[in-house]
């Protein structure tokens, strides 16, 4: 159980860093926009799955803490 919790935090984290690349400035420059937009195409996919891996890897940590 272990290796699939470190397995889904690498895929969360790899998600995670690509989303601040989506916008081409980095994490930086999007935390100062002022202006929002819908996320279309590849972002929203992105965008979805990391929010999906989230679940699961809360899921994963609350098995594991239950089952010891």
């Amino acid at each position: 159980m272990i290796y699939l919790q470190i397995v889904i935090s690498l895929l969360l984290i790899i998600l995670i860093l690509i989303q601040g690349q989506s916008g081409g400035k980095g994490i930086l420059w999007e935390s100062m926009k002022t202006s929002y937009h819908t996320k279309h195409g590849a972002e929203k996919i992105v965008f979805l799955m990391t929010i999906v891996m989230t679940v699961i890897f809360i899921t994963a940590a609350i098995a594991n803490l239950l089952t010891g």
